[in-house]
């Protein structure tokens, strides 16, 4: 792996958690680019703490983790959810599906702790660890989306209102809701953009 697919960052302790929008020590985003490379190679060495995390592209051998970090942070951020699937129906999913239509991203410090999924201007799914939220990983995920789309959309479960406030404070409007006939778990949704 290179340099420009791997970024090691510092994370607080949980009691000192710094939130942000933009890396610490930045006034300015680089500019736009159609990869991740100019934000990686920018912050490679970001220090926002104590504890260390690398993000690096995920892949084809990651799948089993992926899945079950996306079961366990449903089943514990939004028990409302349905569980429609089996755990091997979720590793075909994201084998045969997601890995297939987006770039996946990683944050790791020794197993996954979260994960984005991105496509030309959709973000599918950012997932972090129940035990990690809230010390700036969802943040680097975010950005490394953003860095590879000038327009980004999202659907988000109106219940999760902790996630509807992460993206919010990050500049994303509503467009639409709805009441959630068309998506699997018939659970009332909303769409959100961000205009770069």
């Amino acid at each position: 792996m290179n340099e420009s697919e791997r970024v090691r960052f510092e994370l607080t302790e949980p009691a000192k958690v710094q939130r942000f929008s933009r890396p610490p020590h930045s006034t300015a985003l680089p500019p736009l680019r159609r990869d991740a490379s100019a934000y990686l190679a920018r912050f490679s060495s970001l220090q926002c703490g104590l504890l260390s995390v690398d993000l690096r592209r995920a892949v084809l051998d990651d799948v089993e983790h992926i899945a079950q970090l996306f079961r366990r942070t449903r089943a514990q951020c939004m028990p409302y959810l349905p569980v429609l699937h089996t755990p091997e129906e979720d590793i075909a999913y994201f084998r045969d599906v997601v890995f297939r239509r987006c770039s996946i991203w990683l944050a790791e410090r020794d197993t996954i702790i979260g994960f984005c999924a991105f496509r030309p201007q959709w973000l599918d799914h950012l997932y972090v660890d129940p035990m990690a939220q809230g010390g700036g990983i969802g943040s680097h995920l975010l950005t490394v989306s953003l860095r590879e789309n000038s327009v980004l959309n999202l659907w988000v479960f109106q219940k999760n209102t902790a996630a509807i406030r992460f993206y919010e404070k990050r500049g994303f409007k509503l467009v639409e809701k709805t009441d959630g006939a068309a998506n699997e778990e018939r659970e009332p949704d909303a769409w959100y953009r961000k205009d770069l």
